[in-house]
């Protein structure tokens, strides 16, 4: 998998990423919505039509079928959510589990892929090497999962 993973993060470019991140998080059309049933999980990023990127521990011991990922602007609002779709498969970190604890990569990819439009778009990724100047403004991404469940 971590193959994989390095092909699809090394792979897009650098102008689409900067004029994104002068709009800051807001704007963010790759920003992806993980739900267990009708209980928000976590934020994560589209990195390909049909692959959401995401941490180990965003997904529980609850079977696959339970969760869900929404993008777009509605994306918080389960029940409106107009891009809506089921995890398909669910690629973990080598020696992770799900619920496994900090630290970890997941690939979920989609069941039925989004409609790319201006709302919903794959991350644009760096292109390889690309320096990091200092005091270059840089965005993260993500929030702390409800472990509640």
């Amino acid at each position: 998998m971590l193959p994989l993973l390095l092909v699809l993060l090394l792979g897009a470019g650098p102008r689409l990423a900067e004029t994104y991140s002068r709009k800051g998080p807001d704007t963010w059309p790759w920003q992806a919505s993980i739900f267990l049933d009708t209980r928000y999980r976590c934020e994560r990023a589209l990195i390909s039509r049909e692959w959401v990127l995401t941490g180990a521990n965003c997904f529980g011991s609850w079977p696959q079928s339970h969760y869900s990922v929404t993008l777009g602007p509605d994306r918080l609002a389960l029940d409106t959510c107009k891009s809506k779709s089921r995890v398909e498969e669910l690629l973990l970190s080598p020696g992770r589990s799900k619920g496994s604890g900090s630290g970890g990569l997941a690939l979920a990819r989609l069941a039925r892929p989004p409609s790319l439009s201006s709302g919903i778009q794959p991350v644009p990724l760096a292109t390889w090497p690309q320096p990091l100047l200092k005091w270059q403004l840089c965005w993260a991404q993500g929030f702390e999962p409800d472990f509640g469940v």
